[in-house]
């Protein structure tokens, strides 16, 4: 039995959050020179509804992705700000269709829109946006307003969806001690690496490890396929 495919000395993921549509093509051309595959995390309601036109992508942009064999996943519906009021990315705040209630339906409105739009993605896996784990309350210091913290996640829930949840830890996840729901992720380097490929009695528990790279934005300067 081997912990990886093929007896590999440990595993790497690339995953991208937001999906930002000026790096697809950098990205496509990145992961085929060296026949890699990479998820991309959408905000589903930045999509659905045009945030920023242009810059958060198209569901055919995505589609197009998912046809070359990356994977297309959940970074939930809103990113959280759904029923923030301080947070206005759509003109005059978040009514509906943009309004949603609390985290359940941030997560299971995110897949099944995801799966309505790329015919046989599954999408059973989630980013969340953010690492706190809270009462998804907030209260203003003035003790007058009351809104949805925007950085709030559940596990429990999260699983009634999905098969895997990435989080914003970052260092590798330790190999026969992942928690799924809760992946860590961080930055390829060297370091890493070497502890994932190497065994180092200070960092043993990363021997043989799983590293989800975690990249939000490329800088345009660096995406200039020409």
């Amino acid at each position: 039995v081997c912990l990886w495919a093929d007896d590999k000395m440990g595993a790497v993921s690339f995953t991208i959050d937001d999906g930002i549509a000026w790096e697809h093509d950098w990205w496509i051309e990145t992961m085929a020179r060296y026949g890699w595959k990479a998820t991309w995390f959408v905000i589903v309601a930045y999509v659905q509804y045009g945030r920023s036109p242009g810059e958060f992508g198209s569901w055919e942009d995505f589609r197009r992705l998912y046809s070359l064999g990356h994977d297309v996943e959940s970074h939930t519906y809103t990113h959280g700000h759904c029923n923030d009021p301080e947070y206005s990315w759509t003109d005059g705040g978040c009514p509906p269709p943009y309004q949603c209630c609390d985290i359940d339906t941030e997560y299971a409105k995110a897949q099944r829109i995801i799966r309505d739009s790329i015919p046989g993605n599954p999408c059973w896996a989630i980013a969340y946006s953010g690492h706190k784990v809270t009462d998804r309350i907030y209260i203003d210091p003035n003790g007058d307003t009351i809104y949805y913290d925007s950085y709030a996640h559940d596990y429990d829930i999260a699983a009634k969806y999905y098969i895997i949840g990435r989080g914003t830890i970052g260092r590798p996840s330790i190999v026969n001690k992942v928690n799924y729901l809760n992946t860590y992720a961080g930055s390829i380097t060297k370091e890493w690496i070497d502890n994932i490929i190497d065994y180092n009695p200070s960092e043993s528990h990363y021997w043989r490890g799983w590293i989800a790279n975690l990249v939000h934005n490329v800088a345009r300067s660096r995406t200039d396929t020409s």
